[in-house]
């Protein structure tokens, strides 16, 4: 072979070797085996390694000790040895049948996830009754009802103008609603208030004497960087309430809503876990990772840790019952309280053909639970403001298996977004995370 001939073969070595090489092919030989390096027409620069015989070089670190010509060593950058164009085509198909499995991995993993919220679920309208819209200013994303009166207290903020982009200094506050009226009126239900509310769950508690506390999850402007509060409201007359005192603690990481157990106790439920990473992502399969917090009036600890991002919560009459609807999940998550110490014991899970958001408890003990029928949809919705599905289901917690009936489903134009539905008598009031109204239904 000419001196500086350019050898080009599938025996070559894939990557550079570097060292002092300014001739043509160099040759060297450490016990009988014949190494070539090829020139690459630049000084200092091997294009490429022949190795006599074209046999495979069991431990290539030795080349890094061949030095040329009595100048620097010759260093092996990165590379291996091919016997013959056989062995590349081997490679080649190995290398796609591995990408092949990716592929197909994504690709079932992508129609799992697709599968599982609803994205190929068919939408089919009903409700035994009829719905008559109430125009907002803002939206409801929860809704409390104070049975014994018949009042109803609206979470109250323009969150499509915060989905926009476009509400950096929106404000938010508590409505009130007397259903015992015809027609209903909304008014304001703080006398005052923090001179930053953006509100979000909320929760009524009543003491042995009647006396009533709103408690509201307050998030801040720069959610994440900034402190997420609990605010707590007395009532002064009926209806009407003052802020009392702000609660915070780095365990409210991503609250979501809260149910308040007495005067300064309380459980919030995140939606997010404490740590991103594996867990935030496992999370979207369902196994859970977000924290359900318990504030004992002075200090704030972690009662369960695998909640599958917490939506909604509330609790039984009684007091003794905690129900956590796990968004996703799919699921509500009974736990038996102590009231003593605020400890939580899992009794049942009870699964739901739904993301499930707010919960409210009704005089006879069932749950309402509003759900996202279709995640993707409620993901676009936030995007581009398309319509999302609307679910409310009826749940029954009995020992052993619960029942659930789908009360209530639509596509999006009556309502969009649902995210809360609760009864008073026969009337169901639907509430939405975005939509500038609720409706208020009578079931027949």
């Amino acid at each position: 072979m000419p001196k500086n001939e350019t050898k080009k073969s599938v025996q070559t070595f894939f990557g550079l070797i570097s060292g002092r090489i300014t001739r043509g092919p160099t040759r060297y030989s450490p016990t009988s085996l014949m190494v070539e390096f090829v020139d690459s027409g630049e000084p200092g620069l091997a294009a490429a390694v022949m190795v006599g015989g074209y046999q495979k070089v069991p431990d290539l670190s030795y080349l890094v000790s061949l030095v040329v010509d009595g100048q620097q060593p010759i260093k092996l950058r990165s590379g291996t040895f091919l016997k013959t164009a056989g062995d590349a085509m081997r490679l080649i198909k190995r290398l796609l049948k591995f990408i092949g499995v990716l592929i197909l991995v994504a690709t079932v993993g992508t129609l799992y996830v697709l599968n599982r919220g609803g994205a190929f679920r068919k939408i089919e309208p009903h409700f035994a009754g009829h719905c008559d819209s109430l125009p907002l200013d803002a939206s409801a994303e929860d809704i409390t009802i104070d049975r014994e009166r018949g009042l109803a207290y609206l979470s109250y903020l323009d969150r499509q103008s915060l989905v926009k982009g476009d509400g950096t200094n929106v404000q938010g506050t508590i409505m009130r609603l007397d259903l015992n009226r015809t027609p209903l009126v909304l008014e304001d239900a703080l006398l005052d208030k923090p001179a930053h509310l953006r509100t979000h769950g909320l929760s009524l508690y009543i003491d042995s004497a009647g006396a009533r506390s709103l408690f509201v999850i307050n998030h801040p402007v720069n959610r994440g960087s900034e402190p997420e509060l609990v605010e707590v409201f007395d009532e002064v007359g009926p209806g009407q309430f003052r802020h009392r005192e702000t609660f915070a603690s780095p365990l409210f990481n991503s609250p979501n809503d809260l149910v308040a157990v007495g005067p300064r106790q309380f459980y919030v439920a995140n939606d997010k876990v404490l740590k991103g990473g594996l867990a935030a992502g496992l999370q979207q399969l369902g196994i859970g990772g977000s924290p359900l917090t318990y504030f004992d009036g002075t200090d704030a600890r972690v009662v369960a840790d695998d909640i599958a991002s917490g939506g909604g919560m509330n609790v039984s009459a009684d007091g003794s019952t905690l129900y956590v609807a796990e968004t996703a999940g799919q699921r509500v998550r009974v736990l038996a309280r102590n009231a003593e110490d605020g400890s939580l014991r899992e009794t049942a899970r009870i699964t739901l053909p739904t993301s499930p958001d707010n919960i409210d408890v009704a005089a006879d003990g069932s749950l309402t639970v509003a759900g996202h029928a279709n995640t993707v949809k409620l993901i676009q919705h936030f995007i581009n403001g398309s319509p999302a599905p609307t679910q409310v289901l009826r749940v029954i917690p009995e020992n052993g298996a619960a029942s659930v009936d789908e009360i209530y489903l639509n596509a999006g134009d009556e309502i969009s977004a649902g995210s809360v539905g609760v009864t008073w008598g026969n009337k169901l009031l639907i509430g939405s995370i975005t939509a500038r109204q609720i409706l208020v239904c009578e079931q027949g």
